[in-house]
């Protein structure tokens, strides 16, 4: 495939472009624009994880070490939403 190339100055043409061949490469390969089944498991197993570790932080009454590490597992599966569910979006 030959690169495209476009003037600085004409932007709107770039991004008619790319959206042009966004969509012919969905239609090319049937994929869906809106996910899949892999996107939405993600997104059930990471909310759910996050779910369970905020009701383990309020209601469980663990140690005090025990509790760190849950606010530790608590802002990576909340930056795995951030970088996985939002990016994917």
């Amino acid at each position: 495939m030959q690169p495209i190339q476009f003037n600085p100055r004409d932007r709107a043409l770039f991004y008619e472009t790319v959206k042009k061949k966004v969509k012919e490469y969905f239609a090319q390969t049937g994929k869906s624009e809106k996910g899949n089944w892999k996107l939405y498991w993600k997104t059930i197993i990471l909310f759910a994880a996050w779910g369970a570790i905020y009701t383990a932080i309020l209601f469980s009454g663990l140690s005090f070490a025990l509790t760190m590490i849950l606010y530790i597992a608590f802002g990576i599966v909340a930056s795995l939403i951030g970088f996985n569910i939002m990016h994917d979006g």
